[in-house]
């Protein structure tokens, strides 16, 4: 019986502590003595009416958006063109606010919420009169949404909905990273350039690649017009990754005399054709613009940053871009990516245990190996299964053969 009452003693002290904690933990997201405080009153946002946006995140300048007609760009701390989507998300979210109840009335709650001038998002949208709204963006309360409190303000208040993503983005998220915006379909010719190899590359009227070659070039061995394809259409929608340093020139980039590029030609695309009326026959689809009056898009790749990427810049745009690594591949061009990967030579041995044989496009996980190599268990090992490419697949062979010896010695 003493055993029974001393596990029921300590039953009783731990729900006691945690009802104390629940009590605590509400209190401190809402103080039941301002239960009856009511909410702020906020103006009518309409998107179309906003014409400044500056937005303060902690430790970083503040971005500033103002809309020269119709058209917005960012003009501190830089003056450059604006992702649209990204301010498009900020401008609906604020057309969107709606507060639902009063956390705090306190002051001494503000750093604990994060709406404190040294933990918030600071943000003001103005119209053509002036300051539209000024208010201070915390992080999620406990109960709902998220807490903001109104500039020159005590009142704490939680807005139904999640706000702080679309407003929580580093400088280069609220700048146009697009390069080349172009349609793939629409590459005419290509033309690789480094270090004084040239490769050139044009559609034939199957829409399929091929190289040209001037007088005394060599063809390419094993010429894969795939991966030309798969190259063209990446630099077709190139992105930055992000921006060099305000007032980095060309030279610090490595761009005034650079040895690397690429030189798209891009046929405009036709124009859309206009709805027929009731009763008209549909018009026929307009022809696509003549090659010489396509766009070309030139892009030079300059030194390398501390990161393994390159700085970069499109011919005409005085911007200098940082590409990753993956496009500056890209950009490079070399005879290599342009090729079919030799297949393993013969007596090399089939894929590991566990792999499945050759299919299409490389060896795949799972399944009986193809010749000259046991498989594992699954399916057989063609179209289907996931592909291992074979370069990736000789790598792992020569890991295996290494190991092997290893453990022979």
């Amino acid at each position: 019986m003493t055993k029974q009452v001393k596990i029921l003693s300590i039953v009783f002290l731990l729900l006691a502590g945690l009802t104390a904690y629940v009590v605590q933990t509400k209190t401190a997201d809402h103080d039941p003595s301002e239960a009856e405080a009511g909410l702020p009153e906020l103006p009518e946002i309409e998107i179309a009416s906003i014409v400044a946006l500056e937005i303060k995140r902690p430790e970083d300048e503040a971005v500033r958006f103002e809309k020269e007609g119709d058209t917005w760009r960012i003009t501190a701390p830089v003056n450059a063109s604006v992702d649209e989507s990204q301010l498009t998300t900020a401008l609906t979210k604020l057309s969107e606010l709606e507060l639902e109840r009063v956390v705090t009335t306190r002051a001494t709650n503000h750093e604990r919420l994060d709406v404190d001038e040294d933990s918030a998002i600071r943000v003001t949208a103005s119209n053509a009169e002036g300051t539209l709204i000024d208010f201070f963006l915390g992080g999620s309360s406990r109960s709902t949404g998220t807490v903001l409190r109104l500039a020159g303000e005590d009142v704490v208040v939680a807005a139904t909905g999640s706000m702080r993503f679309a407003f929580d983005k580093e400088l280069r998220q609220w700048r146009d990273r697009k390069i080349i915006d172009a349609t793939p379909a629409l590459v005419q010719q290509a033309v690789f350039e480094r270090d004084g190899q040239r490769l050139v590359f044009g559609r034939v009227e199957q829409g399929e690649w091929q190289q040209e070659l001037a007088e005394g070039e060599e063809a390419i061995e094993a010429f894969n017009p795939g991966r030309v394809q798969t190259t063209v259409s990446g630099l077709s929608r190139l992105r930055a990754s992000n921006f060099g340093a305000e007032g980095m020139s060309l030279v610090d980039a490595g761009l005034e005399s650079p040895t690397t590029s690429v030189t798209l030609a891009v046929l405009n695309p036709p124009e859309p054709a206009a709805a027929p009326a009731e009763g008209e026959e549909p018009a026929p689809a307009p022809t696509p613009a003549a090659p010489e009056t396509a766009v070309t898009y030139v892009v030079q790749l300059g030194h390398e940053t501390t990161d393994g990427e390159h700085y970069a810049r499109l011919v005409g745009d005085d911007t200098i871009y940082i590409l990753s690594r993956f496009d500056s591949d890209r950009v490079k061009g070399s005879v290599e990516s342009f090729q079919t990967p030799e297949a393993p030579p013969e007596g090399a041995g089939g894929p590991p245990p566990g792999m499945g044989g050759p299919g299409a496009g490389g060896f795949q996980l799972g399944g009986p190996g193809g010749p000259g190599g046991p498989g594992g268990p699954g399916g057989p090992g063609g179209p289907g299964g996931q592909q291992i490419p074979p370069e990736v697949m000789r790598q792992i062979q020569a890991q295996l053969q290494q190991q092997g010896a290893a453990g022979g010695q």
